[in-house]
């Protein structure tokens, strides 16, 4: 048995012949062959696709686990297929290892009524097709977690596009591929190539509090902000963490690069206290910040050309660089009370705004911010954690209402004001949003999922 086929080792034989790839499997039946003696022997009845006659192995006392066994990987097949997620074959493969120790270590009837217990995916809810808007619109599904004990949230993601490949016989510097960044709750950088989407190395640890924004900053930097208010530099080539910048005192909440045009780029960072920093990203040094005054919640900040939008949970203010306000966008409390959690601007269009007490998306004109023009409600969403704008679409990642938390993804038409997709591709709310060349977007997880699922923009 191994993670694709099936194979068949007879007793007293130096050879083996394939039963079957797990895909073509169609039914598995535990099931007993007529005979001389014993008069009927336990046998596995398999039927496979595109053959007449079923497989049948006489297994005698070892059929009731093999029968446990192959519907599991079976069953782990079907939803690895379903959820585009190879993670899972993986598991489906642990589970019956652990069937199998359990029943050699056990030695008794209730054995085999003990190893049911490990068959996680036979009848398990999740070999169910997805919904076909899902089904159309996800391509694969990658997990920053693998390995660990337990899942973690997905608290940031960032693509970079690496760089040419160098043919050998020209002795130029070797190339480095693209690459999918992902930052998780307990301090680690786990970095994916995009060409096959397998992990590159072991994660990379950051600190050990949670990783909270990713930002590439040139060829040569990838700049990662924590809640313990370091931003971490890490080299691109060496894939080490060989710098810290510590102006700020509380959690980092933002990362981005200033474009002013005819000037140098920046890096400007944030902080849940209010105090925003532009670094000069050559001598790493402070250029100038500032601090929003009365601010206890600056949790994330959007460059748009010359000026800064800020969402401070209260509202959505615009400063310019220097720190001068411009604009202010906000919500009579009594109608609001939780304020805001994150907010999009679609260049000369609207501002978006949500919060992750409700499922509501609030749209507004910045020039007339007396109140939102416009009120979406998503369903079976009870708040927003993201959003990112693509194109004239709005991508949402949701909060899961209800017991199980179940996030899904939304994407907006803004220009209509109509919920065009629903895709429900996490087994816990999504925590933030990627979009990659406006071809894919990347939502990552909570921890009770704690992976990432690659969606294509259709």
């Amino acid at each position: 048995m191994t993670q694709r086929r099936l194979f068949l080792l007879a007793e007293g034989k130096g050879s083996y012949v394939e039963v079957a790839l797990y895909r073509n499997i169609e039914e598995v039946e535990a099931t007993s062959v007529i005979s001389i003696f014993p008069p009927r022997v336990p046998a596995l009845k398999i039927k496979i696709k595109y053959r007449s006659e079923a497989f049948t192995a006489n297994l005698k006392s070892d059929r009731d686990l093999w029968h446990l066994m192959v519907k599991e990987m079976w069953a782990g097949k079907q939803t690895a297929h379903h959820h585009k997620d190879p993670q899972i074959l993986k598991q489906a493969a642990t589970n019956i290892l652990l069937m199998d120790a359990l029943v050699q270590c056990l030695q008794s009837s209730k054995a085999i009524y003990a190893a049911t217990k490990l068959a996680h995916f036979t009848d398990s809810e999740m070999t169910q097709s997805m919904p076909k808007t899902t089904v159309e619109t996800l391509r694969h599904k990658i997990s920053p977690s693998a390995g660990l004990a337990s899942p973690e949230a997905v608290e940031a993601l960032l693509y970079t596009t690496g760089t040419e490949m160098q043919p050998q016989h020209e002795g130029g510097p070797e190339g480095v591929p693209p690459r999918v960044w992902c930052t998780t709750g307990n301090g680690r950088v786990t970095i994916f190539n995009t060409t096959t989407w397998s992990k590159e190395r072991d994660s990379i640890r950051a600190g050990h509090k949670r990783l909270t924004c990713i930002l590439a900053v040139g060829a040569m930097q990838v700049w990662v902000g924590s809640v313990d208010g370091t931003i971490y530099i890490l080299d691109t080539h060496s894939l080490s963490f060989n710098k810290q910048l510590s102006e700020h005192r509380e959690n980092v909440t933002s990362l981005v690069l200033s474009h002013i045009p005819n000037s140098s780029k920046r890096v400007i960072s944030c902080s849940i206290d209010g105090c925003v920093v532009t670094w000069n990203m050559v001598t790493l040094q402070v250029h100038h910040s500032f601090h929003i005054p009365n601010c206890s919640s600056l949790t994330s900040m959007m460059n748009d050309s010359d000026s800064l939008w800020c969402c401070l949970g209260k509202s959505i203010e615009q400063f310019t660089l220097r720190g001068k306000p411009l604009c202010k966008l906000s919500i009579a409390e009594a109608q609001r009370p939780q304020g805001f959690s994150c907010f999009a601007l679609i260049p000369e269009a609207h501002l978006w705004t949500a919060s992750r007490e409700d499922g509501n998306l609030q749209a507004w004109d910045p020039k007339k911010p007396q109140g939102p023009i416009r009120t979406l409600q998503l369903p079976d969403c009870a708040g927003v954690s993201s959003m990112i704008c693509v194109g004239q679409k709005l991508w949402v990642g949701g909060i899961g209402d209800g017991p199980d938390y179940v996030g899904k993804v939304y994407v907006v038409d803004t220009e209509n004001y109509t919920i065009e997709r629903e895709l429900k591709g996490h087994v816990d709310s999504v925590t933030c949003l990627l979009s990659i060349k406006d071809r894919y977007v990347l939502s990552g997880s909570g921890k009770r999922d704690g992976k990432v699922a690659i969606w294509q923009i259709i």
